[in-house]
């Protein structure tokens, strides 16, 4: 991620329970919570258009996946989600990607499947 941090860019994800869940979720039974997690990705530019979508900035969303993300121009929708993503980006909420360890928020055997599916010969078809 080196070169999105030299285009002033940064990425953030949930964490698997932010502070901002229950304000999402209300009605969420408490012992019952489900793991947070997102899968649209959206962007600002200029408070004036909005990306939202799905698309992930890989080969395999470009050549497999059916992914797709809509361009809006239109401030006003622009500023309501720019106001969004900023709620989001609060502490508690997030976890930078590039500066953070996200391995931290997974469980032992979790991360013990993603080691065995490393060592697979499959990242060609990925």
């Amino acid at each position: 991620m080196p070169g999105l941090l030299a285009l002033g860019l940064e990425i953030h994800e949930y964490m698997p329970a932010p502070d901002i869940q229950l304000q999402l979720m209300p009605r969420a039974d408490a012992a019952k919570r489900p793991t947070f997690a997102i899968h649209a990705k959206s962007m600002v530019v200029d408070s004036k258009a909005a990306f939202i979508g799905t698309y992930n900035l890989d080969p395999r969303s470009e050549n497999l996946n059916t992914e797709v993300g809509a361009i809006i121009h239109d401030e006003q929708l622009a500023r309501t989600l720019e106001r969004s993503i900023e709620a989001d980006m609060q502490p508690g909420n997030n976890w930078n990607a590039a500066r953070d360890d996200p391995d931290r928020y997974a469980s032992l055997l979790k991360r013990g499947h993603v080691r065995l599916w490393q060592l697979a010969p499959i990242k060609p078809l990925l």
